[in-house]
């Protein structure tokens, strides 16, 4: 494997291992090949989960840059009086508030 400029690590090999107790060459495979086999099996799906961790930091980095942060938002002041020129239900939300704040004191 490393002889043909493949990647070898004790990772590798520990993932490896665990495929060659699920699975068995056919009577008439060679064991380099079965190894080759095995192998490319494992770098397939260690290549895989890098890319899906790749493309998941990516989305985040995308994401951590075009959504604006809670202190960049303007905040709401509520209003602490009723004034005409406010619509009825935020007259009637606001009085309702009001009354409420009274009744807990």
């Amino acid at each position: 494997m490393v002889e043909e400029g493949n990647e070898w690590t004790d990772d590798i090999q520990a993932e490896m291992a665990v495929l060659v107790q699920r699975t068995e060459p056919s009577d008439d495979m060679p064991i380099d090949e079965y190894l080759d086999t095995i192998y490319k099996a494992v770098a397939y799906d260690r290549g895989r989960k890098s890319a899906a961790r790749e493309q998941l930091r990516r989305i985040r980095a995308a994401k951590a840059e075009t959504e604006p942060t809670a202190s960049l938002r303007p905040s709401k002041e509520k209003p602490t009086s009723i004034t005409s020129d406010m619509n009825e239900n935020d007259a009637v939300a606001l009085a309702v508030a009001m009354a409420q704040k009274e009744m807990a004191r």
